[in-house]
């Protein structure tokens, strides 16, 4: 599927309005995000998640030092392992 997504070239429409602003473009973002309920529920509940899951990077060298008496290249397979896992 991501061949196809990759391959497809869509037609070029030009547009007559001028780009937009970063900082206007952030402006109205956060209006978006203040007056839309279910993604400010979205951005909670992943800040939540990001905040108990820094644990995890956190206390990964302590673990890998003392629980399992691994080196620094001990700790860089299991970093490799993590970030593998995430792809896979």
């Amino acid at each position: 599927m991501s061949v196809v997504v990759f391959r497809w070239r869509r037609d070029q429409v030009p547009s007559g309005a001028p780009p937009e602003e970063m900082l206007g473009a952030t402006a109205a973002g956060m209006r978006y995000v203040r007056h839309a309920p279910a993604l400010q529920a979205v951005l909670v509940r992943t800040g939540v998640f990001i905040l108990g899951a820094s644990a995890l990077w956190a206390l990964l060298p302590v673990m890998v030092r003392q629980e399992l008496g691994l080196e620094a290249t001990g700790y860089g397979i299991i970093l490799g392992s993590l970030g593998l896992g995430g792809v896979i």
